[in-house]
Protein backbone atom coordinates (compact mmCIF):
# COMPACT_ATOMS: atom_id res chain seq x y z
CA UNK A 1 0.00 0.00 0.00
CA UNK A 2 1.19 3.44 -0.82
CA UNK A 3 1.61 6.02 1.90
CA UNK A 4 -1.64 7.84 1.23
CA UNK A 5 -4.27 7.18 3.81
CA UNK A 6 -6.73 9.67 5.15
CA UNK A 7 -10.35 10.10 6.08
CA UNK A 8 -12.04 12.56 3.80
CA UNK A 9 -15.76 13.14 3.25
CA UNK A 10 -17.08 9.89 4.72
CA UNK A 11 -14.60 7.72 2.78
CA UNK A 12 -11.32 6.08 3.59
CA UNK A 13 -9.05 6.77 0.63
CA UNK A 14 -6.00 4.73 -0.19
CA UNK A 15 -3.40 4.62 -2.88
CA UNK A 16 -2.30 1.16 -3.95
CA UNK A 17 0.86 0.44 -5.91
CA UNK A 18 1.79 -2.82 -7.66
CA UNK A 19 5.24 -4.39 -7.90
CA UNK A 20 5.99 -2.42 -11.10
CA UNK A 21 5.17 0.86 -9.34
CA UNK A 22 1.82 1.50 -11.04
CA UNK A 23 -0.55 3.34 -8.72
CA UNK A 24 -4.35 3.12 -8.48
CA UNK A 25 -6.78 4.94 -6.21
CA UNK A 26 -8.96 2.89 -3.85
CA UNK A 27 -11.89 4.02 -1.74
CA UNK A 28 -13.71 2.44 1.21
CA UNK A 29 -17.20 3.86 1.84
CA UNK A 30 -18.25 5.17 5.26
CA UNK A 31 -20.22 2.04 6.17
CA UNK A 32 -17.15 -0.16 5.54
CA UNK A 33 -14.45 1.89 7.28
CA UNK A 34 -14.57 -0.07 10.56
CA UNK A 35 -14.21 -3.58 9.04
CA UNK A 36 -11.22 -2.54 6.89
CA UNK A 37 -9.51 0.04 9.10
CA UNK A 38 -7.09 -2.34 10.81
CA UNK A 39 -6.40 -4.25 7.59
CA UNK A 40 -5.18 -1.30 5.51
CA UNK A 41 -1.91 -0.29 7.10
CA UNK A 42 0.40 2.25 5.49
CA UNK A 43 3.41 0.66 3.81
CA UNK A 44 2.19 -2.96 4.04
CA UNK A 45 1.98 -5.32 1.06
CA UNK A 46 -1.58 -6.66 0.76
CA UNK A 47 -3.64 -8.94 -1.47
CA UNK A 48 -7.04 -7.44 -2.29
CA UNK A 49 -9.77 -9.58 -3.87
CA UNK A 50 -13.47 -9.19 -4.71
CA UNK A 51 -13.65 -5.48 -5.46
CA UNK A 52 -15.14 -3.36 -8.23
CA UNK A 53 -13.39 -1.08 -10.70
CA UNK A 54 -15.02 2.29 -11.32
CA UNK A 55 -14.15 5.00 -13.81
CA UNK A 56 -11.85 7.53 -12.15
CA UNK A 57 -12.90 11.11 -12.76
CA UNK A 58 -12.81 14.46 -11.05
CA UNK A 59 -10.87 17.69 -11.00
CA UNK A 60 -8.16 16.40 -8.64
CA UNK A 61 -7.16 12.76 -8.73
CA UNK A 62 -4.54 10.85 -6.79
CA UNK A 63 -3.34 8.92 -9.86
CA UNK A 64 -3.54 9.09 -13.64
CA UNK A 65 -4.99 5.56 -13.72
CA UNK A 66 -8.32 5.52 -15.61
CA UNK A 67 -9.98 3.37 -12.92
CA UNK A 68 -10.29 3.27 -9.14
CA UNK A 69 -11.00 0.38 -6.77
CA UNK A 70 -14.21 0.24 -4.74
CA UNK A 71 -14.53 -2.04 -1.72
CA UNK A 72 -17.52 -4.21 -0.80
CA UNK A 73 -18.44 -5.95 2.45
CA UNK A 74 -17.15 -9.17 0.82
CA UNK A 75 -13.80 -7.67 -0.27
CA UNK A 76 -10.90 -9.72 1.06
CA UNK A 77 -7.72 -8.04 2.31
CA UNK A 78 -4.84 -10.32 3.29
CA UNK A 79 -1.08 -10.29 3.65
CA UNK A 80 0.95 -10.57 0.44
CA UNK A 81 3.65 -13.16 0.97
CA UNK A 82 5.73 -12.43 -2.12
CA UNK A 83 6.11 -8.73 -2.87
CA UNK A 84 9.31 -6.78 -3.56
CA UNK A 85 10.68 -4.88 -0.57
CA UNK A 86 11.15 -1.78 -2.74
CA UNK A 87 8.87 -0.43 -5.46
CA UNK A 88 10.04 1.92 -8.24
CA UNK A 89 9.49 5.59 -7.36
CA UNK A 90 8.37 6.79 -10.76
CA UNK A 91 5.89 9.38 -9.51
CA UNK A 92 8.20 12.01 -8.04
CA UNK A 93 7.88 15.38 -9.74
CA UNK A 94 10.86 17.44 -10.75
CA UNK A 95 10.90 20.74 -8.85
CA UNK A 96 11.66 22.74 -12.00
CA UNK A 97 8.61 21.22 -13.71
CA UNK A 98 6.45 22.25 -10.74
CA UNK A 99 7.56 25.89 -10.59
CA UNK A 100 7.68 26.08 -14.39
CA UNK A 101 4.00 25.10 -14.65
CA UNK A 102 4.76 22.07 -16.83
CA UNK A 103 2.66 19.56 -14.84
CA UNK A 104 -0.99 18.58 -15.16
CA UNK A 105 -2.71 20.45 -12.32
CA UNK A 106 -5.44 17.83 -12.06
CA UNK A 107 -3.02 15.10 -10.82
CA UNK A 108 -1.36 14.91 -7.45
CA UNK A 109 2.40 14.29 -7.46
CA UNK A 110 4.96 13.20 -4.89
CA UNK A 111 7.63 15.70 -3.93
CA UNK A 112 10.65 15.35 -1.69
CA UNK A 113 11.99 18.66 -0.56
CA UNK A 114 13.02 20.95 2.23
CA UNK A 115 11.64 24.24 3.48
CA UNK A 116 14.55 26.67 3.24
CA UNK A 117 12.83 29.85 4.49
CA UNK A 118 9.60 30.22 6.38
Amino acid sequence: MEKLQQRFRKHHRNGFVDKEGTRIHASVGEQLIKPFEGKLTEGDAKVVQLFKLYDAHGDYRTTAHPYKIGFFQTTFVGTADEFPSEVPEKYFADYNDIVGGKLDNSRLVNVIGQIANF
